[in-house]
């Protein structure tokens, strides 16, 4: 499973560092390009598991100097995990009802 988000920085310079040396250091998070004077971040997620997405971007929110994380996409693979992922567990499998044709 992967997901984008956006995380929102303070102006605390001190904490950011760290901050931002925390997440480059971090497995299954790869921190967008960015510059020093940025207030928002891009950042995606690597998990073979939903829960994993889900504790990283809590952790993401738990940093020093992150105001907030604005979750952007998620994608679900196809696994035998993902099928608890939805009622069913058919989310890519929906089938349209034939249609009739007129003529």
């Amino acid at each position: 499973m992967i997901a984008g988000v956006v995380a929102t920085l303070t102006d605390d310079a001190v904490r950011l560092k760290t901050t931002l040396d925390e997440f480059v250091s971090r497995p299954g998070l790869e921190v967008g390009t960015f510059q020093a004077t940025d207030r928002r971040i891009s950042l995606t997620i690597d998990s073979p598991k939903r829960s994993g997405v889900e504790d990283l971007t809590d952790w993401i929110r738990s940093r020093p100097g992150v105001a907030f994380v604005d979750v952007v996409c998620v994608h679900f693979e196809e696994t035998d995990d993902a099928a608890d992922l939805t009622p069913g567990g058919d989310f890519n499998r929906h089938e349209l009802p034939p249609q009739e044709t007129t003529g």
